[in-house]
């Protein structure tokens, strides 16, 4: 498996965990992980995770 591929899946198990430990909540879930709305809305959405 490629290394990106690799990386992209933690990240969308990390992403869904915190998504988890908020209820959902985006803003917290961005602060949580130490990134902007935005970014996370990003990420969110490349990688196919679920809020």
């Amino acid at each position: 498996m490629p290394l990106a591929d690799v990386r992209d899946a933690a990240e969308r198990r990390q992403i869904e965990r915190a998504l988890e430990q908020t209820d959902g909540q985006v803003i917290k879930t961005a602060e949580l992980l130490g990134i902007g709305r935005s970014t996370l809305w990003e990420k969110m959405k490349r990688l196919g995770a679920r809020g």
